[in-house]
């Protein structure tokens, strides 16, 4: 049996390296709402002027691979966040935030029951007797 490509499920590394992988990372981010593709525009020229060692267009083209099936609110709330923290300026690169975005997808039911059993949640809006018996006394009166 001949194995034609050995790719690696969690991060997305291909040992049989794509010759064309500008193509592939054009086509992978033009699948994408315009949001997520400034967003990318935007995180590839802050990583290429901050962390020179992340300058790799084959990193960036495994990132898209290993987040490619991921929810992009959750990619729109990572990037957001990596950016905003200032991650970038502490030496965290591509697998940091690939990290990011694959914990928040993999535990995200976890994180919202939690979430809502530690703030809880706004109690059913009830009718207050008062308002009961205005809007009841109001119907009496139209019927009269």
């Amino acid at each position: 049996m001949a194995i034609t490509s050995l790719k690696c499920p969690r991060c997305g590394w291909d040992f049989c390296l794509p010759k064309d992988v500008n193509t592939r990372i054009m086509n992978m981010v033009n699948r994408k709402p315009a949001r997520i593709r400034r967003m990318y525009k935007l995180l590839v020229r802050t990583i290429k002027k901050e962390l020179p060692s992340e300058n790799d267009n084959h990193e960036f083209y495994y990132f898209l691979k290993a987040i490619d099936q991921t929810d992009d609110r959750i990619i729109a709330w990572a990037i957001n966040k990596y950016l905003e923290d200032g991650l970038i300026h502490k030496g965290y690169g591509l697998a940091y935030l690939r990290g990011i975005i694959r914990n928040k997808s993999t535990h995200k039911k976890t994180l919202t029951k939690k979430e809502k059993k530690m703030l809880g949640t706004a109690p059913p809006l009830r009718e207050a007797k008062w308002q009961k018996r205005k809007s009841v006394d109001l119907e009496n009166q139209i019927q009269k």
